[in-house]
């Protein structure tokens, strides 16, 4: 203990606590700023959130440009910028910048926040293609979507699938609906997504309902009618109801098709599906 004091006395008395103090205060201010975050970055992007709250992307997007370049290393900037782009409907821009910036992050965690806003974008492209009848570039979208996720989240991969399979059944081509839905199935059933899987079922069932194969679409909406009520889907439920109801009206029994849809129609009510609901009271009458 002696010697300790000694040895504090001899630095203080050569002048190197007093050169140690400041230089630790030095670094201090010098480090500050990187340890605090960068207040510059922080403007731009709060700049950027109000300009995407208010409608303005095109400043969005400028502001959480400006951000990136202030902090590269901050993955919510670029997670934003790409957000501006898509509500900007620049899609091309927004997978430029996460696919330039995807390889600068060696963190998983940050790496897989940006390989799913990559899939998110191509999303949002497929949707808005599909708007403007689009329809097979929409396709190739949703297809670039799910090689991202697959791989990277498994759990959306079936949905990517599911919107493919939406669009072959919206353009009439039944068949190649099918396939894709069925491919969805296995990742929804994979992934152990029940609500999901039930959805998916139900558009099978539709599709070989529209080919006029009654009984194979009775099998999928059987299939899918009591994983609805597992999942405490109510319009799902209802909608399948009336699908089966479908299927009686198509092999002329009548008396079947009306007692399914008097099931459906109670529940749609308490779902609150004024469309289904509607629906099925057109269909009924």
């Amino acid at each position: 203990m002696k010697s300790c004091r000694s040895a504090l006395v001899l630095l203080c008395y050569r002048g190197y606590l007093k050169k140690w103090i400041w230089l630790a205060v030095l670094l201090f201010f010098a480090l500050h700023p990187l340890l605090a975050g960068n207040p510059d970055a922080e403007s731009w992007a709060q700049k950027g959130a109000t300009a995407l709250a208010t409608g303005d992307y095109a400043a969005a997007v400028n502001y959480f440009q400006r951000a990136v370049e202030s902090d590269p290393g901050e993955v919510s900037y670029l997670v934003n910028l790409a957000s501006a782009f898509i509500k900007a409907g620049q899609f091309t821009e927004g997978q430029h910048a996460l696919e330039i910036g995807i390889p600068k992050f060696s963190d998983p965690a940050k790496q897989a926040q940006l390989w799913a806003a990559l899939a998110d974008l191509h999303v949002a492209w497929a949707r808005s293609l599909k708007q403007k009848y689009a329809y097979e570039d929409a396709i190739r979208q949703y297809l670039a979507a799910f090689e991202i996720d697959k791989v990277r989240r498994p759990q959306s991969a079936g949905a990517d699938l599911n919107n493919i399979g939406v669009i072959y059944k919206q353009g009439g081509n039944f068949e190649q609906a099918i396939r894709y839905y069925e491919q969805a199935l296995d990742w929804h059933r994979k992934t152990n997504n029940r609500y999901a899987e039930a959805q998916t079922l139900d558009n099978i069932g539709q599709s070989y309902l529209s080919m006029g194969q009654f009984d194979k679409a009775l099998a999928y909406f059987n299939e899918a009618l009591p994983i609805r009520r597992e999942v405490k889907d109510l319009r799902g439920e209802g909608v399948t109801l009336t699908n089966i109801a479908g299927v009686y009206m198509g092999k002329g029994q009548y008396d079947k098709a009306i007692e399914f849809f008097q099931k459906a129609l109670p529940i749609l009510h308490q779902a609150g599906s004024q469309d289904g609901e509607a629906n099925a009271l057109v269909m009924c009458l």
